[in-house]
């Protein structure tokens, strides 16, 4: 999809997240499987962050 992000904007309150977040909505990642609080917390991430227990549910690797 291209390279990696040079100057992430800052949006995360871990501003080390933000390249994080650049990445996967420059992949067009569908989410960011995380257990980082700042990640999970944030209300309007573009891809949204999930936990490794969601993204289970969401391949239906493991039943709800």
């Amino acid at each position: 999809h291209g390279s990696d992000p040079v100057s992430p904007a800052p949006v995360l309150r871990d501003p080390d997240d933000d390249y994080l977040l650049a990445l996967a909505s420059t992949a067009e990642a569908a989410a960011i499987v995380s257990g980082d609080g700042d990640l999970l917390e944030h209300p309007d991430l573009d891809p949204p962050a999930i936990t490794a227990r969601e993204a289970c549910i969401r391949f239906g690797l493991i039943a709800r």
